[in-house]
């Protein structure tokens, strides 16, 4: 075991197991066992609401592509950990991070705003110029009721929703949410959007975890925090990241 483990060990920790883990990237979509590989890997797929609705919702096909990848991601994630999809109510929290936020949709709804005098902006698409919009939907369809709710984060690696999402734990949450949506579009070498800082490597797409307390159940492995040094440890490797640890889960 190495030296980091071995701190943590040594100090105040709390636990939690992930019982499930759901993404959308440019390659692929899906959970462990149920991958859809793009066929055509460039940019952020379209998600249709035939691929991951298991009944009707209105919602959905308003959505911008943003929302739509995170609300699949979420329930890709609840699926793999065997929660029902449904709308009775379930005391489930999410905690979603992003560095793009839904720049994409922003930059959209602004140019409606410079239309032709006498024509008025998209109502439909500035219903999604928050990036929080996705939340709400996915809390709606799946009778979610936790505290839900996003980061902007300075870093692209997930880690403060992370700890976050163990505080709530400690405090006596059953179950979190917690993982990252991302926009493609500064991927884009024509957009007039910048990202935030150059040197910057920003994970496109999204990638959500369920975690629960400890409990019987094995999952992925368990993530232990060392609440001293808020630095979390899945088995005895530290989490530099959220997409790292996905990659860790899918070995």
């Amino acid at each position: 075991m190495n030296q980091e483990a071995n701190q943590a060990i040594n100090n105040p920790m709390n636990q939690a197991v992930i019982s499930g883990m759901g993404w959308v990237s440019e390659s692929s979509r899906g959970y462990p066992g149920h991958v859809n590989y793009s066929k055509k890997p460039h940019g952020l797929p379209k998600i249709s609401g035939k691929e991951i609705l298991s009944r009707p919702h209105k919602g959905f096909g308003r959505m911008d592509n943003f929302s739509k990848i995170g609300f699949a991601a979420i329930t890709f994630a609840l699926a793999d950990a065997g929660i029902c999809t449904s709308d009775s109510k379930k005391n489930i929290g999410m905690i979603a991070s992003s560095v793009t936020g839904c720049i994409e949709t922003d930059v959209y709804y602004q140019a409606t705003l410079s239309r032709k005098k006498g024509i008025l902006p998209s109502p439909a698409i500035f219903a999604y110029t928050l990036p929080s919009c996705f939340l709400g939907e996915a809390s709606i369809y799946h009778g979610l009721t936790g505290e839900s709710f996003m980061i902007e984060e300075k870093t692209a690696n997930g880690l403060q929703g992370l700890s976050l999402a163990m505080d709530l734990l400690e405090e006596g949450s059953h179950t979190i949410i917690c993982g990252f949506c991302n926009t493609d579009l500064y991927s884009d070498p024509v957009s007039l959007v910048q990202p935030p800082t150059q040197s910057m490597e920003i994970p496109v797409g999204a990638v959500f975890f369920v975690l629960e307390q400890q409990t019987a159940k094995s999952g992925y492995g368990t993530i232990t925090r060392d609440t001293a040094q808020k630095e979390c440890f899945h088995k005895d490797k530290k989490i530099i990241s959220l997409a790292d640890l996905s990659k860790i889960v899918l070995v």
